[in-house]
C-alpha cells in the first residue's frame, strides 16, 4: 500500500516533527502563563486574615458587631484595591447604598461614586446599619468590651474586607477596610465618644394609695449625636403604680442654658408604646418612648419627659422605679407609710377586741378616708371598693398602711367594745415609712357603770338617812334644853 511509500513516510516524519514543535511551543506558553500568574498572585492578595482587630475607644459593656459587606483584593505592587460584595449585602448596593456606591451586578464589584466625600460616609454607615437590622443579617464577628477603667474589645481571625461595625451603646457606626493602616495597629474606631445620660426624679417621694405622683426624666444627648435622636427611653414602674399615659409630655432645648424649650409632638417627633413586658429590644419596661428619624437635636441637648402615675392598691412600703436610655440608667424610690392602733382597757395593759375607728384628714373629723381590710392590715380604698371601719383584733391591735409619711391623720372611735364607754377623744398620728419606727396610737376605754332605774332605790336611802340625822339633832337639842332648865 501507499502507506509504505517513501512519500508517506516522509510526510509522517515531517508531520510528527511539526506536532512536537507545536507541543513544545504550547508548553512554553503555559509555563510562561503560570509564571505570570504566580507573579500576579504575589502582588494581589485576597481574603488574608488579620490576627487581632481592636476597637479603639471601646465603651464599658458595649457589644460590638462586625458585618463583612465585601471582600477585598489588594495589589501590593500597584496599590489598587478591588471590592466584591458578599452575598448577604448584594441588595444593599442596589437599594439605599446607591447613594454612595456603584455596583456591577455581573462582576459583583463595588466602587465609590464620583463626588462622594468622607463627610458623607457617616450617613452611608447609618444606612448600612439600618439595612442589617431590617434584613436580620447575622454578624460576622461579635465582641464585648470588658474592664471598668479602660474597657477593651477585640476580634480575632478577621478576614480582609470592607466592614460595618455597630455598637449597642450608641447610634453611630463605622465603615472601614480591614486590615487598617499598619501604623494604626489594626484598630477600628468607636464613634460614640459620649453617650446620652438620663436622670429620673419625683416631686414628692412620700405618697399614699390613691395619690397622683409626677415623675421627670431628663436626658442629655451625647456629643456625637447632632441631628439624630434614634434612641429609645425605657421606663419601668413598680407594680404599685399605674401610668397615666395621656399625661406624658416631651420637651427639648438645645442646651442647659437655653431659655426656650420646645414641646415635641406625639407621632411626629416621638411615639409611646406600652408593651408591659418585653420590648423588641429585649428590655422589660412599663412604657417606652421612641424618637423619630425626623427629629432634629443638637449635641448636649436637653430632653425632658414628664408624666404622672397613680399609686394603686398594690403599693408597698418602698417602690423602686427605673428609667434608661442606651447605657444610662437612673432609679428613684417612692414610699408609703403606716401606723399601729393599740386598744386597751386601761388596766394592766388589757387588750380590747372589737373597737371600731374611722380615719380622717382633718381634726374636725369631716373628711373621712375610706379604708378596706387588705388581709392582715387596712389601707385606703380605691374606686369600686366598699369602705369599712378599722376594727381592733383579739390582741387589741390594727395596722393601717398605704399612707403618706408627710401627712398628719386623725383617728376617732366610732364604736366601743361591748361593756365599754365610747371614747370621744380625737387622736392625731403621723405615719412613718421607717419600719423600725412605726408610731403606735394607744386608745383606752373604761367600763360603763349602771345608771339608776325608775322604781328602784334611787335617792330613798339618801332621804332616809337625812331624816334620821335631822330627828337625832332634834332629840339632842330638846335633851340639852331640859338639862339646862334643871
Amino acid at each position: 500500500m501507499q502507506q509504505n511509500t517513501p512519500f508517506y513516510s516522509n510526510y509522517l516524519i515531517q508531520n510528527t516533527k511539526g506536532s512536537n514543535f507545536i507541543m513544545k511551543t504550547m508548553k512554553k506558553i503555559f509555563a510562561l502563563t503560570l509564571a505570570l500568574m504566580l507573579v500576579f498572585s504575589l502582588a494581589l492578595t485576597a481574603n488574608a486574615v488579620t490576627e487581632t482587630l481592636t476597637v479603639d475607644g471601646a465603651l464599658k459593656g458595649a457589644i460590638y458587631n462586625m458585618y463583612q459587606m465585601a471582600t477585598v483584593q489588594k495589589n501590593e505592587t500597584t496599590g489598587s484595591i478591588l471590592y466584591f460584595s458578599t452575598a448577604a449585602w448584594e441588595g444593599f448596593w442596589t437599594s439605599t447604598g446607591e447613594a454612595w456606591f456603584d455596583y456591577n451586578t455581573t462582576t459583583k464589584q463595588v466602587t465609590i461614586k464620583d463626588g462622594v466625600t468622607d463627610t458623607q460616609m457617616p450617613a452611608a454607615a447609618k444606612a448600612a446599619k439600618a439595612y442589617a437590622a431590617e434584613k436580620k443579617i447575622e454578624a460576622t464577628k461579635t465582641a464585648t468590651a470588658t474592664g471598668d477603667e479602660a474597657p477593651s474589645a477585640s476580634f480575632s481571625g478577621v478576614a480582609d474586607g470592607y466592614y460595618l461595625m455597630t455598637s449597642d451603646k450608641g447610634s453611630l457606626c463605622t465603615l472601614a477596610t480591614i486590615p487598617t493602616d499598619p501604623d494604626e495597629n489594626n484598630k477600628i474606631a468607636e464613634k460614640n465618644e459620649t453617650l446620652p445620660n438620663i436622670t429620673k426624679s419625683v416631686i414628692d417621694a412620700e405618697v399614699a394609695i390613691g395619690d397622683t405622683v409626677t415623675f421627670t426624666l431628663t436626658v442629655t444627648t451625647g456629643e456625637n449625636h447632632n441631628n439624630e435622636m434614634n434612641y429609645i427611653i425605657h421606663d419601668t414602674m413598680s407594680a404599685g403604680l399605674t401610668l397615666n399615659q395621656d399625661s406624658i409630655v416631651v420637651k427639648y432645648k438645645d442646651s442647659a442654658d437655653d431659655t426656650e424649650e420646645e414641646t415635641l409632638s406625639l407621632t411626629t417627633d416621638y411615639t409611646v408604646h406600652t408593651p408591659g413586658t418585653e420590648t423588641e429590644e429585649g428590655k422589660k419596661c412599663t412604657f417606652e418612648i421612641k424618637f423619630t428619624d425626623t427629629l432634629t437635636t443638637k449635641a448636649n441637648g436637653i430632653m425632658t419627659v414628664t408624666y404622672t402615675a397613680t399609686v394603686n392598691e398594690g403599693a408597698t412600703a418602698e417602690e423602686t422605679n427605673e428609667a434608661s436610655i442606651d447605657a444610662s440608667t437612673s432609679t428613684v424610690d417612692i414610699y408609703t407609710a403606716e401606723f399601729i392602733l393599740n386598744k386597751t382597757d386601761g388596766t394592766n395593759g388589757g387588750k380590747l377586741e372589737g373597737a371600731q375607728f374611722k380615719l380622717y384628714r382633718d381634726e374636725a373629723c369631716t373628711q373621712e378616708i375610706p379604708l378596706i381590710l387588705n388581709g392582715t392590715y387596712y389601707r385606703p380604698a380605691v374606686a369600686g371598693e366598699t369602705a369599712v371601719a378599722i376594727v381592733s383584733d383579739q390582741n387589741g391591735a390594727a395596722t393601717v398602711k398605704g399612707l403618706d409619711a408627710g401627712v398628719t391623720y386623725y383617728l376617732k372611735e366610732c364604736q366601743a367594745p361591748t361593756g365599754y364607754v365610747l371614747s370621744t377623744t380625737v387622736y392625731s398620728v403621723t405615719p412613718s415609712k421607717d419600719a423600725a419606727n412605726i408610731p403606735v396610737v394607744t386608745v383606752e376605754n373604761v367600763k360603763g357603770e349602771e345608771l339608776p332605774e325608775t322604781g328602784g332605790m334611787g335617792t330613798t336611802l339618801f332621804y332616809t338617812l337625812g331624816g334620821m340625822m335631822v330627828a337625832a339633832a332634834a332629840v339632842m337639842l330638846i335633851t340639852k334644853k331640859r338639862m339646862s332648865a334643871m
